[in-house]
């Protein structure tokens, strides 16, 4: 008798019409798969776009919590939202603008839109990252380097159907803070953010979000500003809107994922003895 081996292979992107049924499209996705695949996994899904809504509480499908995040809807007036701050942020802005008012320091917000901008402004974000823990660890973005490059081509792209945009805020010209967005169907996603460390005192990535939200409220076209990243407790400052993203471990027969939740009770009791 030959040798019965587990295989994990990842597959990549699953991609499905919000009009299919969620249950037969798993269940025949499994059983298409090559050889005989008994389990499953469709990871990170939102609960609020997530097309697999309807497997819930169904007995050959397993949900596990992901990560929270965070998101900031632009409901009312930007005025409302930021009276509904609570007083330390509200305050420590002013404060700040004021302090750097009276220093005689020209803050500025700005934005790149256009698709020739995009390579300063990668230029600008990579300088930034550089001067910070990333660079310590190898993983900051430079203009000239495959990282640098990727985001490049995307915002280019993004910005060509009006879709992208690079933030900044300066001191007397220079950048100090600067968030790269992807904007689309009413959303705006933050893809990366980073602020110069020589100028943290005063607190730039913090303006910097504020002037991105005041300018999303007066644009009108955004209605959902997504982090879409680990929850972070200084973005609780910002929004109370958090959800949890998840995944599901779909399974050939019901069977299977008894007998493994079985194995795993059986491995946790030998563990603790």
């Amino acid at each position: 008798m030959g040798d019965v081996s587990a295989v994990w292979a990842p597959l990549g992107l699953i991609l499905y019409g919000n009009g299919e049924k969620a249950r037969e499209s798993l269940s025949s996705l499994i059983r298409s798969l090559p050889g005989y695949a008994v389990e499953l996994g469709v990871l990170q899904q939102d609960p609020n776009f997530s097309g697999f809504s309807a497997v819930d509480n169904c007995g050959w499908v397993e949900k596990s919590d992901y990560m929270q995040t965070a998101r900031i809807p632009l409901e009312g007036t930007f005025d409302e939202y930021w009276a509904s701050r609570e007083d330390r942020l509200r305050k420590n802005n002013h404060r700040l603008r004021r302090r750097m008012a009276e220093k005689g320091l020209d803050v500025s917000f700005t934005m790149i839109r256009d698709p020739a901008g995009v390579e300063d402004g990668i230029r600008e974000f990579g300088r930034l990252e550089s001067k910070g823990w990333k660079f310590n660890e190898g993983t900051a973005v430079g203009v000239d380097d495959a990282q640098g490059r990727f985001y490049r081509t995307v915002l280019e792209n993004f910005c060509e159907h009006g879709e992208g945009v690079i933030y900044q805020l300066r001191i007397d010209g220079q950048v100090v803070a600067t968030d790269i967005c992807a904007v689309r169907d009413e959303m705006a996603i933050v893809i990366k953010t980073t602020y110069d460390e020589d100028w943290k005192v005063w607190a730039p990535g913090v303006l910097l979000r504020e002037d991105i939200v005041r300018d999303l409220y007066a644009g009108g076209r955004v209605r959902n500003y997504e982090f879409y990243g680990p929850l972070m407790d200084y973005q609780l400052r910002w929004t109370k809107d958090v959800r949890t993203l998840y995944h599901l471990t779909c399974f050939r027969h019901p069977w299977v994922r008894g007998a493994r939740n079985f194995a795993r009770r059986i491995r946790r009791r030998a563990s603790t003895g």
